[in-house]
């Protein structure tokens, strides 16, 4: 045997012995090497040069500013000792390498032009979609969190292991349910949780050959114990799944949108109808005697899909055509666009499920979501609050904020989609028990310019990775100058329409200059945004604003 290997050995290497290269053929090799290598990091350096020039923050700039702020931490905490200061230093040169890799993932000149087109051919010839997209038969796209609900085990464990088995946020969300039934209760306001089936639970034939009845039963282990238990202590649960796929049975038209994480009109119209006869008995007399007016003029919409964005294909690129739908839009009393009404005894607490049609920044028309339908079947106007990704802590922490909105409620329908079970952030927050708990404040000017030092800032995802076009950041700030206090919460855009806008660049550490407008002024048009919180005490500080510095 040895002398068998031994021969082909003797004969690979008699074989490369012959391999003839000529000079100029050699030196095109080596200098199409190096070009490879270089001309990718001179690209963006020049790129990020003309950044520095038009006055712009530059992704590298932002990161060589790290090392000061790192030196300047370690010294600050070299009173407390040695291995106190480095591991100070050491925390903000990770943050900054961490954050300067996300930009170049992102902004690199290599993924602007060659990432499209390569899309493009990996799903044209490949029938591959990306990082969070998944193509299905017939051009169907899937949320990737939306299948990882279905496979990734009992939610309040998976929701950890994600992360490397260390649970960075409240997994479980029975407890932080349980407790915002009780706060509820105690004002004399019933609680009706409405989860939101995901695509691939309707909808799961376009990810494998088999027949659509052989999957019914598509459903986290954890969701049969967790509605269990919320009912043992008191609190409701809607079942909407049994309702959609008896909808797609009856009549074999598809509940969710093509290419869209989100339900086609029609069902979101049963759901409206559902709700309604499921509330209005909970109601008030004079509110349960109206008018039924659920039939609008119709209106056609029409949209690639929430999904197709998040392939980053080019402009240009056709391989997804436009989905055409049917909403019905709901009008004003003054006859333009609807308004929640706050007197309402209905709160309708809600993501994007409850916006999609309701609102212009998803694309897919207005006035026509699960609010103004469920206004339509009841007859009267509701309250809504609703946020983009917010359905377990956002609309949570906002309510807490102006607890004042429950005044003259009598049912609270809690909506959010089922893949927040297993990825949402499900924190503990007490509502206080009426606003008079909370210290009166000075009215705060309409507009102010302050100075101040980031303490934390919230946690944001790359462009791209999340359905939504828009992203809002939380700002910690601590020793502000100009302002009511010292410590304040900021929220800034940090992505606009899939665009980085600068404020990603913010570390903690940083002295920065913002012009701010209270967050009550501008809340309407901003706090519906896909935004992240931040935890601990930066979350119960009084003084909220916002900044349209970026």
């Amino acid at each position: 045997m040895t002398k068998v290997r031994m021969e082909r050995e003797e004969a690979a290497l008699r074989e490369l012995g012959v391999t003839r290269a000529g000079a100029r053929v050699r030196w095109l090799l080596i200098l199409g090497f190096l070009l490879t290598i270089i001309m990718v990091p001179i690209l963006q350096t020049w790129k990020e040069w003309r950044l520095v020039r038009s006055g712009n923050p530059s992704p590298f700039a932002c990161f060589m500013s790290t090392f000061p702020r790192a030196t300047s931490a370690g010294k600050s905490a070299i009173a407390s000792g040695f291995i106190p200061a480095v591991a100070s230093a050491d925390r903000l040169l990770k943050e900054g390498f961490h954050q300067f890799e996300q930009s170049l993932e992102k902004e690199s000149v290599l993924t602007h032009r060659l990432l499209p087109r390569f899309q493009c051919l990996a799903i044209k010839y490949l029938g591959l979609g990306n990082e969070k997209v998944i193509l299905g038969r017939s051009n169907w796209l899937y949320y990737r969190p939306d299948i990882e609900y279905l496979t990734g085990g009992a939610f309040p464990v998976a929701s950890g292991a994600r992360l490397g088995g260390k649970i960075a946020r409240a997994a479980d969300p029975i407890p932080a349910l349980k407790a915002f039934h009780d706060d509820l209760s105690k004002r004399g306001i019933t609680l009706l949780i409405v989860p939101v089936p995901v695509k691939p639970m309707i909808e799961p034939e376009y990810l494998s050959m088999a027949p659509c009845g052989e999957a019914r039963g598509l459903q986290n282990p954890s969701y049969a114990t967790f509605v269990q238990d919320l009912r043992s202590e008191g609190v409701e649960v809607m079942d909407l799944t049994t309702l959609l796929l008896n909808r797609k049975h009856s009549d074999g038209r598809p509940q969710y949108l093509h290419r869209d994480t989100h339900w086609t009109p029609d069902a979101m119209e049963a759901v409206a109808e559902s709700l309604a006869k499921r509330v209005s008995g909970l109601l008030p007399e004079d509110f349960q005697n109206s008018s039924l007016q659920a039939s609008e003029m119709p209106v056609t919409v029409r949209n690639a899909g929430d999904l197709v964005g998040m392939l980053d294909l080019p402009k240009s690129s056709s391989l997804f055509p436009e989905e055409e739908v049917g909403i019905y839009p709901r009008q004003g009393s003054d006859g333009g666009h609807w308004k929640p009404d706050p007197s309402s005894p209905i709160f309708l607490l809600g993501d994007s499920f409850a916006r999609i049609y309701s609102a212009a920044d998803l694309h897919w028309g207005r006035d026509a979501g699960l609010a103004e339908r469920l206004s339509a079947h009841l007859g009267h106007d509701i309250d809504v609050l609703a946020i983009n990704a917010g359905g377990s802590s956002s609309v949570r922490q906002s309510l807490a904020r102006s607890t004042c909105r429950l005044d003259g409620k009598k049912v609270l329908l809690y909506e959010f989609s089922m893949r927040e079970l297993a990825g949402g952030d499900w924190k503990l927050i007490p509502l206080p028990r009426s606003d008079s708990s909370v210290p009166k404040r000075e009215e705060t000017k309409d507009s102010l310019t302050i100075t101040g030092t980031v303490v934390e800032a919230s946690e944001m995802p790359p462009p791209g990775t999340t359905p939504y076009r828009d992203f809002v950041r939380s700002l910690h700030l601590r020793d502000v100058e100009g302002g009511p206090t010292r410590d304040i919460l900021v929220f800034v855009q940090a992505i606009r329409d899939r665009c980085l806008t600068g404020a990603e660049l913010l570390r903690s550490g940083d002295r920065i200059t913002l012009h701010l407008k209270p967050w009550a002024k501008v809340e309407e048009s901003f706090g519906s945004l896909n935004r992240s919180e931040l935890g601990g005490g930066a979350s119960e500080l009084p003084d909220v604003f916002w900044s349209s510095d970026y």
